[in-house]
């Protein structure tokens, strides 16, 4: 029996059977992209007219926008219970994690996940949560979980190959005092860095990486590797950790297209610094956290990987 998805929006639910939510969605999402107005799901064509062509949807701007709509307008994307895919219950949980939002002040996990095991996991605390910016806070000396090698030592690209062995332990965060601005579809954060009690600011920090998804503790990404680093007045930058991304490739853990997608997407938001948009002219090198702010810890839970909700 063919699978049924649930086509949810904020006062509407469609039943659709046959096609995943990602088909309907791609196919409705195009729609907007060409400026045609469709309400009610319909099957995907095999051919869309129009300025944008058919194979248009797996151009990454397209997929990042699809990823940002998806989540302003409260679209579910999740397969409902029938046969082979899913369960009432992943459907439950799934809706719930859509519906929740946090609040400035908020303690949660801000985590990587790698192959449905957790890569790192940080204690945060929620600044903003909107659709256009989520913005968290890890205070220096927090305690949080960083992969090593199984001997102690830095984790490196081999690591992350299925037959890889690696842990978790216990650190303290040495960075300074940071503040991660991202946003649902970027396939970036920028972090905000100062030196540890805030005395200094020390500059800007982009992290390339997969976009967050939402989860019932916090948010989940993945790092992509290769990062950029900036100064303070913006007026200098350089790549860093070029040698991973290149071991990846030549491991065969990131292909030649993903590889060209991440360099991409860095001098994107390098050209996003130079041009002086958000989030390197909204002023967040001036914000400062309420002093009665705690350093929080991780919950019982956060080694649980679930479904998240783009």
């Amino acid at each position: 029996m063919a699978p049924c998805v649930l086509y949810r929006f904020r006062h509407r639910s469609y039943l659709y059977r046959g096609h995943s939510i990602l088909e309907t969605l791609e196919k409705n999402s195009l729609d907007k992209w060409h400026g045609r107005n469709t309400r009610t799901p319909t099957t995907p064509r095999t051919r869309l007219s129009g300025k944008v062509g058919w194979h248009s949807w797996k151009s990454a701007s397209f997929r990042a926008w699809l990823r940002a709509r998806s989540v302003r307008y409260g679209v579910l994307r999740h397969s409902v219970a029938i046969g082979r895919r899913g369960s009432p219950q992943d459907y439950t949980e799934t809706t719930q994690i859509m519906s929740l939002h946090w609040k400035a002040g908020d303690q949660i996990v801000w985590r990587e996940v790698w192959r449905g095991r957790v890569w790192s996991a940080k204690p945060v605390t929620v600044v903003q949560d909107t659709p256009d910016v989520v913005a968290l806070w890890m205070a220096s000396d927090t305690c949080w979980k960083v992969p090593r090698a199984l001997d102690g030592s830095p984790v490196r690209p081999s690591t992350r190959l299925p037959d890889a062995q690696w842990q978790l332990v216990d650190q303290v965060w040495e960075y300074g005092d940071t503040l991660f601005l991202t946003a649902f579809g970027n396939a970036h954060a920028v972090h905000v860095m100062w030196s540890k009690g805030r005395t200094r600011f020390a500059g800007w920090y982009i992290n390339l990486q997969d976009p967050i998804k939402r989860t019932s503790i916090g948010f989940d990404y993945m790092d992509q590797l290769l990062d950029i680093v900036v100064s303070p007045d913006q007026s200098e930058w350089h790549w860093k950790d070029r040698d991973e991304l290149l071991e990846a490739q030549s491991i065969g853990l990131i292909s030649p297209e993903k590889a060209r997608e991440i360099w991409t997407e860095g001098e994107r938001v390098i050209s996003l610094m130079r041009d002086g948009m958000p989030p390197f002219n909204s002023g967040w090198e001036n914000w400062f956290p309420p002093s009665n702010w705690t350093i929080p810890q991780l919950p019982a839970n956060w080694d649980r990987v679930q479904d998240g909700a783009d």
